[in-house]
Parts: structure tokens; C-alpha cells; sequence
């Protein structure tokens, strides 16, 4: 029983963004509309943030407009996504966004849905088949990410990881979103390579650099951050005993109460039993 709960409690403390809620914060309603709540803030101020940019630097609104402001909408939320948890070691604040993250997830994976609709159904004649085919890296990372991003989605209940058991649900979770950021990062560069490469020969109106190419600079810094951080384990006080290593990194102590939810405690006291 006591070993059950370290592996739970190890697992939430490095809770995936589209992992269910455990026993980070007390399980009820209004905590959930919380988290809920500043995930679909985030989501539209980065959407009026993008918006404004574009409509001061191009002017007409038209579904490729909306379009472009619904990918990279996607994008910087799943950039937050994963900063949060490697801002959260050194930053009090970004711990409270541990659980947050999870429905920024949500989102990224659904603006996500709404780009790849755009694209393959309403501007089908901008993207036709024959294109498609001749460009295929960039689309077919794009839709692998994307399938990869409902995969998640799909098995972030309690149901499944009951079935696949803690260990292995956290490192399809954890792996699955890491991968599917690769994907995009490889779809982005592809898809945008050309027109990077036109500004830069001067064979533009663009006086400061596309926001693809800044954006894609911060795809970069984050990859490389995530990288860094494959390399250094991190443990927090009262944490699941493991062994030490030289390149484990002490995390300063926090005033928050982690406690298992009601449903961990169930499941305890009956295996007890």
C-alpha cells in the first residue's frame, strides 16, 4: 500500500499536461473551474495578442488571417505547457500552474484541430492535394503531432491508467507530448523555410523579421531547454526515495500541503485490507 502511494505521488509531482487531476490540489469543482478558467484566459489573450499583430501588419481579416492566428495560438500555448514544468523547480509562482497546464494542453490540441481544419477543408484550394504531396514533410508532421496530441487526450483519465498501470501511462504522457513538439517544430521549419529564405535575400516588404521566424527562435530556446533538462533530475522534499545521483539538483523547500485525493486514499485503505 505505502509503495502504491509514493508512485502516485511521484508521478503527480510531475504531472503531464494532459494528465488527469490526482492529488496535487483537493479534488473538487472549483478548483477544477479554476484551473479551467485560466487555461481559456491564457488561450485568448494570446489569441488577441496574435490577432493584434496581424491586423496592425497586414490589415485584411480573412480566414488565412484567422487561420495563422489559430496555429501559432496552438504553438505558444504548448510552449507554455512545457516551460511550466521546468520553471516550476525554481519558481514558486509556476508550481500553482502545474495543474493549469493541463487544460492549456487541452486547448493547444484543440486550436491545433481548428488549424488543420481550416487548412485541408475551407482552404483546400489554397492547399491542393498535388502541393500536399510535393511539400509532404511539413504536412504529415503536422498531422502526426496532432493524432499523437488526441491520443493523449483520449487516455488522460483514471480509467486508463488503471489499465496501463502508473508507470507506463506517465511515460507515454510524458514522451508523447515531447515527441509531438518535435513534429511541429519539424513542420513549422518546413513549411516556413522558403519564406524565411526570401527575407532574408531582401526579396520582401518585411522591415524586422516574420513572426514565424521570432516564434520558431522560441520553439528553439524551449527544445533546447527540454533538452537540458534530460540531463539533470530534479527531487523535491518529501519525495519518493530514490537513489542519489551526482547530478541531482535540490529543489528549495514549499509551503504547499500535497495530500492524495480522496480516491487514492480508497484505493489505499482496500489494498491494506
Amino acid at each position: 500500500g505505502s509503495s502504491v502511494c509514493r508512485t502516485l505521488y511521484r508521478l503527480s509531482r510531475q504531472t503531464s499536461p494532459f494528465a488527469p487531476i490526482m492529488n496535487i490540489n483537493p479534488n473538487s469543482r472549483q478548483t477544477e473551474f479554476a484551473h479551467v478558467t485560466g487555461a481559456l484566459i491564457g488561450a485568448v489573450a494570446v489569441f488577441e495578442g496574435l490577432y493584434w499583430y496581424y491586423f496592425s501588419t497586414q490589415g485584411a481579416v480573412n480566414l488565412i488571417f484567422l487561420n495563422k492566428v489559430f496555429a501559432w495560438d496552438s504553438v505558444i500555448l504548448l510552449m507554455i505547457v512545457l516551460l511550466i514544468g521546468p520553471l516550476s523547480r525554481f519558481l514558486t509562482f509556476f508550481r500553482k500552474l502545474i495543474h493549469t497546464r493541463k487544460y492549456l494542453g487541452l486547448a493547444a490540441a484543440a486550436l491545433g484541430f481548428v488549424h488543420f481544419f481550416i487548412t485541408y477543408f475551407l482552404l483546400s484550394d489554397r492547399f491542393p492535394a498535388a502541393t500536399l504531396i510535393k511539400n509532404w514533410p511539413a504536412p504529415l508532421m503536422g498531422l502526426t503531432a496532432l493524432i499523437i496530441f488526441y491520443f493523449l487526450t483520449a487516455i488522460s483519465n483514471r480509467w486508463s491508467l488503471a489499465i496501463m498501470g502508473p508507470e507506463i501511462w506517465w511515460r507515454i504522457q510524458h514522451w508523447g507530448v515531447r515527441i509531438a513538439f518535435l513534429l511541429i517544430y519539424g513542420h513549422v521549419l518546413f513549411a516556413k523555410k522558403s519564406d524565411w529564405l526570401r527575407y532574408w535575400d531582401g526579396k520582401t516588404n518585411l522591415s524586422a523579421p516574420p513572426l514565424s521566424l521570432i516564434l520558431f527562435g522560441a520553439m528553439t530556446v524551449v527544445l533546447l531547454i527540454r533538452i537540458g533538462f534530460l540531463f539533470a533530475k530534479f527531487e523535491h522534499p518529501g519525495s519518493h526515495p530514490e537513489q542519489k545521483r551526482a547530478n541531482v539538483i535540490p529543489l528549495p523547500p514549499t509551503s504547499a500541503v500535497i495530500k492524495p485525493n480522496e480516491a487514492t486514499q480508497q484505493s489505499t485503505n482496500q489494498e491494506r485490507r
